[in-house]
């Protein structure tokens, strides 16, 4: 009659794979892609939301440290059109 030991198994936890948005970098020529997990913990921390958007999240070059901006988002496109009249 012996002692039954417990498994210390912990179940890991599955974590979805939501893919990366690419990023090109002007001042370097340089074109790189982040996680969404990573963009989505950077939008948290600085201003509380998350979503599938990159217009107000900073991101800098891995290569030459510049902020990045991608001209890819429809929000930009549509919210700020370049000849209105």
């Amino acid at each position: 009659m012996g002692k039954k030991r417990k498994t210390s198994k912990k179940k890991q936890q599955k974590q979805e794979d939501f893919g990366t948005c690419e990023f090109f970098c002007t001042n370097c020529d340089h074109t790189f892609e982040v996680e969404w997990i990573t963009i989505w913990e950077i939008q948290e921390s600085t201003h509380g939301y998350v979503g599938f958007h990159t217009f107000d999240t900073y991101i800098a070059c891995p290569i030459c440290n510049e902020i990045v901006e991608n001209d890819n988002t429809p929000y930009e496109k549509e919210a700020f059109p370049s000849n209105p009249f």
